[in-house]
């Protein structure tokens, strides 16, 4: 359930950076490209981050 809602926000704060930089660079503003972007960036960030934190707070005892 947890990577259902990273979807939903990584998808939505997208096309919002996705809206504003396209504003800023003065180009056409295409939100599938964008989305697809932001969910596969998001999705993989959180999932690293998540295995990084997981291995930090665990130390292997020999």
């Amino acid at each position: 359930m947890k990577y259902v809602t990273l979807i939903f926000w990584a998808f939505i704060l997208g096309e919002v950076l996705g809206y504003i930089g396209s504003s800023l660079e003065m180009v056409t503003f295409q939100p599938g490209p964008v989305a697809i972007w932001a969910t596969i960036v998001g999705t993989i960030g959180a999932v690293v981050v998540a295995k990084i934190s997981e291995s930090a707070s665990n130390p292997k005892q020999d």
